[in-house]
C-alpha cells in the first residue's frame, strides 16, 4: 500500500514512516519517527500523510500512534515536521481523529512537544495521551476506543 501511495517511498522504501495497521472498528495509523530514513523531509512527509489520510472513509474515525522507540537528539529537527503535521491534521482530519497515542515516550518527544504545543488547538492537545505504562503496540491497536 505504501508504494501505491507515496512516490518517494516506492523509490526508496522506509523514507517515511506512516502506515495503516487496522481498519476493523477505527482506522489505526502508526509511525515510528526513528525508522524513517527521511525523518526531516517536511514536504515529502506531509504529502505521504495526506495521501494516506485522504483514503480515510468519511464515516470512519481514526487514531494516530506515534512510537518514540529509539527517538534521539538527531530527531529534534522534526519539530518542523511536527508543526506541519499538526496543521495538516487540524485543517483537514481533526474531526475524525479520536486520539494521538504517544508510545514509548521519552525526553525527546517531550522536547518536540514543548516546541509545538503553542501551535496546537485545545481540541487537538486534548487528544494527545502519553503511554507511561509502556503498553505494546498490539495493546493500542486492539484498544476499545469507543469506551473513551
Amino acid at each position: 500500500m505504501e508504494s501505491e501511495l507515496c512516490e518517494i517511498c516506492s523509490k526508496e522504501p522506509y523514507s517515511h514512516s506512516f502506515k495503516l495497521l487496522n481498519t476493523e472498528y477505527v482506522y489505526i495509523y502508526y509511525t515510528n519517527i526513528a525508522n524513517a530514513k527521511k525523518y526531516n523531509d517536511v514536504n515529502g512527509i506531509i504529502s505521504h500523510y495526506n495521501l494516506y489520510l485522504s483514503k480515510l472513509p468519511c464515516d470512519k474515525k481514526w487514531v494516530y500512534i506515534v512510537d518514540c522507540h529509539e527517538l534521539s537528539a538527531k530527531h529534534l529537527v522534526c519539530f518542523e515536521v511536527a508543526m506541519a503535521l499538526c496543521k495538516l491534521i487540524n485543517d483537514k482530519y481533526n474531526q475524525s481523529l479520536i486520539k494521538i497515542v504517544i508510545l514509548n515516550p521519552n525526553m525527546y518527544i517531550h522536547m518536540i512537544y514543548n516546541m509545538i504545543w503553542a501551535f496546537l488547538t485545545k481540541e487537538m492537545a486534548d487528544k494527545v495521551i502519553y503511554d507511561y505504562n509502556f503498553n505494546t503496540l498490539n495493546y493500542w491497536v486492539n484498544y476499545n476506543y469507543d469506551s473513551n
